[in-house]
């Protein structure tokens, strides 16, 4: 299988309206995929599908594959491991290995296209009502004063 990769990296826009009504410190960046490339395992039917992705938050990664250049996203991509589904963090050099054997059996074509795209699984602090926490040592004032914390959400209004 010949693999030609002409794809733009995707990114999933928010509305300018909501952009527009939040602080600016709250927005984050969109997550962008890019520098995607694919190679067949040589002497299998298996497909690495390499791409790098920018974002603030975890994210939900997902595949589709084309056999007529891009026309039509129709060749099942439901064999697949590594960096796709939920809870993908970001970073360079995901891998996600489909298995083009199992989904596609021995059809083979020479304008194969794959679109990886990405979109935030948790929304913007803004329009949850929580705010993001980074990881660090808490404070001096605090009851944990001088103790490590990973990164969480807490809510920015008391809850019963």
């Amino acid at each position: 299988m010949n693999f030609l990769l002409r794809l733009p990296a995707f990114r999933q826009f928010t509305p300018l309206w909501l952009a527009l009504s939040l602080p600016l410190p709250l927005l984050a960046a969109d997550p962008v995929v890019s520098n995607l490339s694919a190679s067949q395992r040589a002497g299998t039917k298996l497909v690495d599908i390499t791409y790098d992705v920018a974002a603030s938050y975890p994210l939900r990664v997902a595949l589709e594959i084309s056999s007529d250049g891009g026309s039509t996203f129709t060749v099942p991509a439901t064999s697949t491991s590594g960096a796709i589904g939920s809870w993908v963090a970001a970073g360079s050099g995901k891998q996600i290995t489909w298995n083009a054997g199992a989904d596609w059996g021995g059809q083979a074509s020479s304008t194969m296209r794959f679109k990886v795209t990405a979109t935030d699984i948790i929304p913007p602090p803004a329009l949850t009502g929580f705010a993001y926490v980074e990881a660090g040592t808490m404070p001096s004032s605090s009851q944990l004063s001088g103790q490590s914390v990973s990164t969480f959400y807490i809510a920015k209004t008391e809850t019963t």
